[in-house]
């Protein structure tokens, strides 16, 4: 099964991290999971990432305060 696309800001946020970063796949990879997961999330509540608001954020690491250690929260920030 393929991936779903990227929405059009996770790819340009893909792009810059390959580009003029020059970040590794490793990172890429886990800097756009963290970033689909959000987006995912925000859609759960009728938002988009331009959308998101203060208590959204809040809401999404009290999801993540469950389950992930501190460092993993830090990264999805």
């Amino acid at each position: 099964m393929e991936p779903a696309p990227l929405s059009p800001w996770i790819a340009r946020f893909k792009q810059h991290l390959e580009g003029v970063r020059s970040a590794s796949p490793h990172t890429t990879r886990a800097y756009i999971t963290d970033l689909v997961q959000f987006e995912q999330y925000l859609a759960g509540r009728g938002l988009d990432l331009l959308s998101a608001n203060h208590a959204a954020i809040r809401g999404y690491l009290g999801v993540l305060a469950v389950d992930k250690q501190a460092t993993s929260r830090a990264r999805k920030l």
